[in-house]
């Protein structure tokens, strides 16, 4: 959410865009939620009737594929009172997302290219390649952290048609290496020191 291309906001262009407000997003309802934006007056027409079960007018069904995906006003008044926070919380997120870069930047870990406005920080994501005693190193130090994600999508055993292992390597090697560290608003300058601290002493003293 915020994001900028060009000067423009994700959402403001193409045909159609979407958002998700889980609670954990830069933009978050305190439940599952979310948001589709267009300016095609068809899709509109359509989206509207898919979001509540189809309908062409009540109990009449027009639609296949229809659900009850209506954002309940409480849902509604959460995010709106968010949002005028959004630009200053993602200008914390990349704050705290540069002071990682530059502590790391002499560290054999992959950090985000890009801290522009096209990055609004809502996962501060790197790539280590021994991610499972990195994970164990730094978490005894207290840093909490996460893998998004461990299985690339054609592995999921959900499709049937799915490629085996070898199919997509540089995708499998991102999923081995990935791994989360803290990066959201709020987050205090003594934690973001812990943080870059346990980082940096698993490369300079854990025989890394």
């Amino acid at each position: 959410h915020g994001a900028k291309s060009n000067g423009k906001r994700a959402g403001s262009f193409g045909t159609i865009g979407s958002f998700s407000f889980y609670p954990t997003k830069n933009l978050g309802a305190c439940g599952d939620g979310g948001a589709i934006v267009t300016d095609n007056d068809y899709l509109a027409a359509k989206i509207r009737q898919l979001r509540q079960y189809g309908w062409k007018a009540k109990y009449h069904v027009e639609l296949q594929g229809g659900r009850n995906s209506r954002l309940d006003e409480m849902q509604a008044a959460i995010l709106r009172e968010k949002l005028p926070f959004l630009d200053s919380w993602n200008a914390e997120r990349r704050e705290i997302a540069r002071r990682y870069n530059a502590a790391f930047s002499d560290l054999p870990i992959v950090c985000p290219c890009s801290l522009g406005e096209d990055y609004v920080a809502h996962l501060y994501v790197v790539r280590v390649n021994t991610r499972d005693a990195f994970r164990k190193f730094i978490g005894g130090f207290g840093v909490a952290t996460d893998v998004h994600y461990p299985v690339p999508d054609h592995m999921q055993s959900a499709y049937p048609s799915r490629q085996g292992k070898g199919a997509l390597p540089v995708t499998e090697r991102v999923c081995r290496e990935v791994v989360t560290l803290p990066c959201y608003p709020g987050l205090d300058s003594g934690s973001i020191e812990r943080v870059i601290q346990a980082v940096d002493l698993y490369f300079t003293h854990a025989g890394v």
